[in-house]
């Protein structure tokens, strides 16, 4: 299966420069503009699903307006839970690293191997399909899921960056998802 994974368009979060996480915020005037920049580059789709948050949910009708592709919601698909890191600037953090390492996290939080261990078996689940899946989500969601498929040093994977309305395409297959937590 191929994959198009898109990180949804700016949001009011990503514009004040605070972490929302699992928080509804909803996009910027630029965040609807950057997903009407993608939409022309979207390769043709067969189906698309989004994370139930607001940000990721607009993104993608946004990004299928005009075509027949329904958008299929799944909470499973949500940014990482940053428990009491929600709402606060990364340069108030007491511990920042914890955000890019792969088992931390602050109590009550997702660590990278926790989102992992929520997605990839949903996304192996998937029955194949005769084109492109389109997966609307967030930076942490879409992060560990393309350092993983891409082979990323699970130490590494917290590095990478993925800027708002990036479009990442990646090939897999379900037997393929299954052994990316084995």
């Amino acid at each position: 299966m191929t994959f198009v994974f898109v990180r949804h368009g700016e949001s009011v979060a990503n514009r004040e420069g605070w972490l929302a996480g699992t928080l509804d915020t909803p996009l910027t005037p630029c965040g609807r503009d950057q997903a009407l920049q993608l939409r022309s580059r979207l390769p043709p789709l067969a189906r698309a699903f989004s994370s139930d948050l607001a940000r990721a949910r607009e993104t993608g009708l946004i990004l299928l307006e005009g075509t027949d592709i329904g958008l299929d919601e799944t909470p499973l698909l949500r940014e990482r839970h940053l428990g009491p890191w929600a709402q606060r600037r990364r340069e108030d953090l007491p511990d920042p690293d914890d955000l890019i390492g792969w088992d931390s996290a602050p109590s009550g939080a997702e660590s990278q191997a926790d989102v992992a261990a929520r997605v990839v078996p949903w996304l192996a689940s998937l029955p194949e399909a005769p084109g492109n899946t389109l997966i609307v989500s967030h930076g942490g969601v879409i992060r560990v899921l393309v350092g993983l498929l891409d082979g990323t040093h699970r130490d590494a994977i917290g590095m990478r960056k993925v800027g708002n309305c990036e479009m990442l395409m990646r090939h897999a297959g379900p037997e393929c998802l299954r052994e990316l937590l084995q």
